[in-house]
Order: structure tokens, then sequence, then C-alpha cells
């Protein structure tokens, strides 16, 4: 099946399912094998193929990691970089989220990721000036490292010196990225990276996902000392980034309303858009309808 944004291996007492996301919905890649065995050792086997993960497979362990495989894809064989997680889960089963991070092999350009053209401007103008930061909110799968990249590779080449921490790297964006995974339960693996890149001369900086006050601090104080900064949120609104910034993450008010720091809120979502090959107009729509959904 085509267009699947991340696939869903389920292990349950007694079968394994496997799902997938198509254009925001889930839907079955195929029907339910009849077994816990099987899940249970296809866990174990794909994080026998994973680098950069937490430890080794364990059953009652939350691990992620990085699977690098060539696979025969409809544009041939290719090397493919997939995100895996892993979360246990009762009756001795558990869950496996894939998400094919080189999909796309290049970052689409802004003008291409279906934001209006004053959308464009307001983005343009803010990653052209002196400092400040920018957070993209959405909920996951919405886009928002796309984004990010989609700017960044605009942005290289032009006089800046520019630097990501991502986790992991998802496109190769021609400038220093580097991938930060936490090893053994450290989680300021991204901090500790974020605070080496004080020594290295910096002007646009975009870090992974913020999701506690250490991280939040970091992106402030870069903010302050003359970076653009670009960064990801999990909220509900653009609006809601201030609140998840104050009351989550105590970051003080004060600084969240410092002048010229907090530039730019965006709350990105996907919208499901039609088949290309047999979408009608509204025109060739209309005989068919009804009075009642015509009216509609």
């Amino acid at each position: 099946m085509r267009g699947v944004s991340d696939i869903h291996l389920e292990l349950y007492a007694n079968e394994t399912r496997i799902e997938g996301r198509v254009d925001g919905k889930m839907m079955p890649l195929q029907p339910p094998i009849p077994e816990h065995e099987y899940g249970k050792l296809l866990f174990g086997y794909l994080f026998y193929l994973a680098v950069d993960k937490n430890d080794d497979f364990s059953q009652n362990i939350i691990n992620n990691g990085r699977i690098e495989i060539d696979l025969n894809t409809p544009d041939g064989l290719r090397e493919t970089i997939w995100r895996v997680a892993y979360l246990p889960a009762k009756d001795n089963g558990g869950q496996v989220t894939l998400r094919w991070l080189n999909k796309n092999e290049s970052a689409p350009l802004l003008d291409n990721i279906g934001w209006e053209t004053g959308h464009v401007k307001i983005m343009r103008d803010f990653a052209n000036s002196a400092s400040g930061i920018c957070i993209i909110a959405g909920q996951t799968g919405s886009g928002k490292s796309t984004t990010i990249a989609s700017i960044i590779n605009e942005l290289k080449g032009k006089g800046r010196s520019i630097n990501t921490l991502e986790d992991p790297v998802e496109f190769d964006l021609g400038v220093m990225q580097s991938s930060v995974v936490s090893q053994n339960d450290d989680d300021d693996m991204m901090f500790k990276y974020a605070k080496a890149l004080l020594r290295h001369d910096v002007d646009i900086e975009s870090h992974g996902e913020m999701r506690e006050m250490k991280g939040a601090m970091n992106v402030c104080r870069k903010g302050e000392t003359g970076q653009i900064m670009f960064t990801t949120m999990h909220t509900s609104s653009a609006i809601g980034v201030g609140h998840t910034l104050n009351e989550q993450m105590h970051v003080p008010s004060a600084l969240i309303a410092a002048p010229n720091l907090m530039k730019l809120w965006i709350y990105q979502t996907l919208v499901r858009t039609l088949c290309p090959h047999c979408n009608l107009s509204l025109d060739d729509v209309i005989p068919h309808l009804n009075n009642d959904q015509k009216e509609n």
C-alpha cells in the first residue's frame, strides 16, 4: 500500500496486527496474524537490525533506535532509514512504530509545502532577521521537521553558519547536522550537544522537539544571545505554545514576553487531499447529488 507514513506493529495476547497510517487514518496492511510468538520474534529481529538504540531488546523495556536497510522501492533499490520505537503493553504484548525517515530524499521547497504566499513571506522575513525564536507546533507526523528542513535548505550558502541537533537526522541538508540519540536513559544528551555548540560560532540553529524546561530554556538563551533558533513542540494551537512554555515547562512569563525573542509561533496540521487520479470537479459531481446534498 502506497502513501503510508507510519507502520504500527501491535502484539496482543493471541494475535499480531500490522497497520499503517494512510492519509491520516489507520488502515490494516494485512489480516491479523493469529500468533503471539510471531510478533515477539518480529520485534526482536527489528531491534537486532537497529543501531543507535537505547539498549538490546527486552519485552518489558521501552526502546528506540534506527534501522538502515536497502529495500526495493517504486524508485528502485534504495538505502532506507527508519525510526523504530517500542512500548510494552499488557498480556506480555507491545507496540513497535516505524517511520521511514528518508522517504523524501531531499527537503521540499518552502513554496511547495502547501502554505499560503503570505505565510511563506512571514517565515522568510523571520529567517532573514538577526535573531529570535520560531516554534512550530502540531501533532506527530504533521510535517514540522519537514518545514524546518525546507527553510534551512533555503538559508544555507548565504554567509551564515548553520547547525542542527536532530533525533534523528531526517534530511541531508548540506549543513552541519548532528544526530542526538540518548543512551542509557541519558535525557541530557540534547542539552550537552546544545551547550557544546556555544563554542562553534553558530548563526542559525535548529533543535529537535522541546519536551522539558532545560531544553526550552536552552532555546531561549540562544535566541536572546543573537541566534536564529528553530524548534518544535506538541500543542493543540499556536496560542497554546505560550501556555505550554509557562505552565508545563516553567519558562518565566517575563522571558516569553521579552522583546524580539519569541518572533514566530506556528501551528501546522496536515490536510487530507483528493486522489489526483479519480477526483471530480464540483460541476462533475452536481448531477449526481440529491436535493439535500446540493443544499449542504
